[in-house]
């Protein structure tokens, strides 16, 4: 049996939609239907939340031939399969969450630093700007970007290590 027919398979015996698996994969409902027609595969990441979900090896998954059992051999219940399943999904969304705020701080640290060079310009051409006023304000908004940012790292971090202890 191919990839995607054990794809379709297990989705079905569970009980669960392709909106249903999506949504506790955290991707959307086109990437399952796409796995499931063989147009494309999922990443490692997903490969394993399968494998948790279904409780199968990921031998099985991509192995013609291969026999079903889960990484460590146990049984795993459905329910217990989906908890973890939708933990996992709620660390991957989190983590984006987290990452999109990384982004999103590294580009404020860049335009605040474009902004303060540029009212030094301006200072150099027009005595009036108050040079002590730019330097504040540079100064303060980089303490800021740079706790912020610490502080998403940080939070990337502990999510990477409760996605460890859950796998």
């Amino acid at each position: 049996m191919r990839f995607e027919e054990k794809i379709v398979e297990l989705r079905k015996q569970k009980g669960l939609s392709q909106e249903e698996l999506a949504e506790q994969l955290g991707v959307s409902r086109q990437a399952v239907s796409r796995w499931e027609l063989g147009q494309t595969l999922p990443d490692i990441y997903n490969l394993v939340q399968l494998c948790e979900l279904f409780g199968v090896s990921a031998d099985y998954l991509v192995k013609d031939g291969a026999t079903k059992s889960n990484s460590t051999g146990e049984e795993t219940s459905p329910e217990e399969a989906k908890q973890k399943a939708k933990a996992l999904a709620r660390i991957a969304k989190e983590r984006a969450k987290q990452q999109q705020a990384v982004r999103t701080f590294y580009y404020a640290m860049w335009i605040t630093a474009i902004i303060c060079v540029s009212f030094s310009v301006a200072t150099m051409v027009d005595s009036r700007t108050s040079e002590l006023a730019v330097c504040l304000v540079a100064a303060v908004s980089s303490v800021l970007y740079i706790f912020l940012y610490r502080k998403s790292v940080k939070e990337i971090e502990k999510l990477d290590l409760e996605r460890e202890e859950l796998e």
